[in-house]
């Protein structure tokens, strides 16, 4: 929403009015503060048609063209917020929610050549471009809703919003109440993006969120308190899943999310990750220890409880004592002891961990280090005899080091325990059915003299691009891959972190070795055409 943030700031002057409007949850909130303070439309859109440089377009009452509606898909038009509107001469008119995404001019600009047109883009507001997709479903949800009882028809909706995201491949879908009714989204490789409004009648709306509670096993009289709950076992197509439910109050109702977690899929190795196999030589060099610590980093949903699990998986046998500390168990392996947090009952990693060495453990998972006490802890059980596996927030491997010190550890501690450092992020993987070979623009070109300079040598052949087709539903990725940064310790890196440790000249160090640091690692992945230079910079932004 930056070009309402640019409107907002250009028409009001008083900054306590910015800082309010600002503060609004969505587009159609922050419209209708501008018109209370005074604001006309005609003011708005000419500051929005300043913004981008093209004409606003009003979609309230146009007719769109059946032509168009059969050479669009609908569900495109929900994914990227477009409309087409108008053909004439050879031209295609289009409505853009979001003309800041090049990578969306680009895909329907392409569609309109295939079909001998051209494309002309123009602004309307992003409420306004799905209302008018919600209009073009309307007749065809009122006849479905107006054939099926009120009670078949929320359990239908409620079973199809789960099954479309297992369908999907989605890795969360987000049910939330709006102002003027539902918006339902999935999370697909990473991108929230695929939206649905309206997906019920209003009045049944509570209805669907009551029933989808109800399955989940969470309250349906509490609306403002979170909660947690679980569907287990959700079958579809002979595939098992369990589905964890968070549901939070906003203003407008209650939102859930569901995270999907497949049980059939097994545990891939680090190979099929993503890793190459120098890293996974390394990885496994570590493995090797008997005990010392190993630190996985990364943000949120970057892998690290998958990467975890593969490495876990890789020295699972019947010989050795495996205990996890987990928040929440995602995945149960065989001849692993899974250990569930409930902070609520007394059950935290820091005082599971305490109890764990009387068990006689020879690896020992925890899952997350949250709090000095939890760090100390590990870190104490790695000086003991015991492997420790665990994750730990931080943006790559060097900050993991830099992370843990700040919260108190000791660094000669830090120093005679760990083993190695990790970290790595999630890059979505071009769709080889429709992948292009494209020059960079001035952007990318930009990059990529910069990645030159800053590392000598590094190689590049043919990038690629992303088109869309059907196979990946228009949208020119397909899954997604591990890129990671490995740090094994020695006794030289060792003494860096122990004495005056300075993240700039163990980074150096390392550099003099071969690392290969993230932003290099996700570069040659596009160089290698696994994934496009826009990816890869929008990963590293």
């Amino acid at each position: 929403m930056n070009y309402l943030r640019f409107v907002i700031r250009r028409l009001i002057s008083d900054p306590v009015q910015v800082s309010e409007v600002e503060s609004l949850p969505g587009d159609r909130e922050m419209m209708g503060a501008l018109f209370r303070l005074g604001v006309s439309k005609e003011a708005i859109v000419s500051a929005v048609e300043s913004y981008y440089g093209v004409k606003y377009v009003d979609l309230s009452d146009i007719a769109i063209p059946l032509e168009l509606l059969e050479m669009f898909d609908q569900g495109m038009m929900k994914l990227y917020r477009f409309v087409p509107f108008r053909y004439e001469s050879g031209v295609c008119h289009i409505a853009l929610a979001n003309l800041a995404e090049l990578q969306v001019r680009e895909l329907l600009v392409d569609i309109c050549r295939r079909h001998g047109m051209k494309a002309r883009m123009y602004f309307a507001f992003p409420f306004e471009v799905e209302d008018k997709i919600y209009e073009l479903e309307r007749p065809a949800a009122v006849e479905v809703s107006e054939e099926l009882p009120d009670g078949v028809d929320v359990v239908a909706q409620a079973e199809r919003i789960i099954v479309k995201g297992i369908e999907l491949g989605a890795s969360d879908i987000h049910l939330e109440s709006r102002e003027d009714g539902l918006q339902l989204r999935y999370r697909v490789d990473g991108i929230l993006s695929v939206v649905e409004r309206d997906i019920v009648p209003r009045e049944l709306a509570s209805g669907l969120i009551s029933r989808l509670k109800l399955i989940s096993g969470l309250d349906i009289a509490e609306k403002r308190r979170p909660q947690d709950g679980r569907i287990n076992d959700f079958v579809h197509k002979g595939s098992h899943y369990d589905i964890r439910v968070s549901s939070v109050g906003t203003i407008h109702g209650e939102k859930l999310v569901f995270r999907i977690l497949d049980k059939s899929s097994g545990i891939k190795d680090l190979l099929s990750l993503g890793f190459l196999p120098e890293d996974k030589r390394r990885v496994d060099e570590m493995l090797r220890h008997r005990y010392g610590i190993i630190y996985l980093g990364g943000a949120s949903g970057t892998g690290k409880t998958t990467t975890l699990s593969a490495m876990l998986d890789s020295i699972n046998t019947s010989e050795i004592n495996i205990y996890t500390i987990e928040d929440p168990v995602e995945k149960t392996m065989e001849n692993v002891n899974h250990i569930q947090v409930n902070p609520a009952a007394g059950i935290t990693f820091a005082s599971v961990l305490r109890s764990l060495l009387r068990q006689d453990p020879d690896v020992v998972v925890v899952g997350e280090i949250r709090d000095a006490e939890t760090l100390e802890l590990s870190i104490r059980a790695s000086l003991t005899g015991h492997l420790v596996l665990t994750t730990i927030h931080a943006n790559n491997a060097v900050d993991v080091i830099s992370r843990i010190l700040d919260m108190g550890a000791e660094p000669y501690l830090v120093g005679a325990s760990a083993i190695g450092f990790l970290s790595q992020v999630l890059v979505r993987v071009l769709c080889p059915a429709c992948k292009e070979v494209a020059a960079p623009d001035s952007s990318e070109a930009l990059w990529v003299r910069y990645i030159q300079s800053k590392y000598q040598g590094v190689e590049f052949g043919d990038f690629y691009v992303a088109r869309g087709c059907l196979e990946c539903n228009g949208i020119g990725y397909r899954g997604r891959t591990a890129v990671p940064e490995v740090i094994v310790m020695d006794d030289e890196l060792k003494s860096l972190l122990v004495e005056n440790y300075n993240d700039r000249v163990f980074l150096e160090k390392l550099l003099l070795r071969g690392f290969v640091p993230l932003e290099l690692g996700v570069f040659k992945r596009a160089a290698a055409g696994v994934t496009s230079l826009r990816e890869a910079m929008r990963i590293l932004s």
